[in-house]
């Protein structure tokens, strides 16, 4: 973990810095705040090093719903980011945690030592140019098993079109269709099940309670 990690400094000047000219133009607030979420991402990895590859992309996105290309945009396309093989970083970002200038190219090497060289987690032009669309949406609170199926972190069924997990105590309900916490709401294990078994119909879960 980076020091200071319970927060990042801001410039307060960022608005105008000619560095974020070309995001706003493009994306407007909506690019400012998917460069916000990068940052906090990176704030919470070793040296304020992360891991580029699609899954990261996916995790980020999950919290404003958008496209893994979409955060691959936000990453490559304005130079606000220092991409070396399968890691990032900011530069601005180091630079307010004191971190040292050199800690990317050595850090990296042993990121990529420990990387998979799985090719479904490379990142390519040609995988993301076809759709713009959102991908499966997933949050720090959720796991996939070996299926690719989504998962509380305890285990219980989350269906693939399901929110990003808010928390680890939310449990999702099949009759709402929402997250919902269980030392407030009602929770019906039978209507649950019945319910279940008519997503799993639709296409929209999988397994049993």
């Amino acid at each position: 973990m980076t020091k200071n990690v319970g927060y990042i400094k801001i410039r307060k000047n960022l608005l105008y810095m000619p560095e974020m000219a070309g995001i706003q133009e493009r994306y407007g607030f909506e690019g400012l705040g998917a460069y916000m979420a990068v940052l906090l991402y990176l704030s919470n990895c070793n040296n304020c090093i992360g891991t580029f590859d699609k899954s990261t992309l996916h995790m980020i996105g999950a919290f404003g719903s958008k496209s893994t290309k979409f955060m691959k945009s936000i990453i490559k396309d304005f130079n606000l980011f220092d991409i070396n093989g399968k890691t990032f970083t900011s530069k601005l970002l180091r630079i307010s945690y004191g971190i040292n200038k050199n800690a990317h190219s050595a850090s990296a090497q042993d990121i990529d030592k420990d990387t998979s060289s799985n090719e479904e987690d490379n990142i390519t032009d040609a995988q993301e140019a076809e759709t713009g669309s959102v991908p499966p949406r997933r949050s720090l609170y959720e796991k996939l098993d070996e299926k690719g199926r989504r998962l509380t972190l305890d285990g219980k069924i989350i269906p693939k079109d399901a929110a990003p997990a808010p928390n680890s105590l939310a449990v999702w309900s099949f009759v709402r269709r929402r997250w919902i916490d269980l030392a407030r709401d009602d929770y019906d294990i039978e209507a649950e099940r019945k319910a279940m078994r008519i997503a799993r119909k639709e296409g929209f879960g999988y397994g049993r309670l």
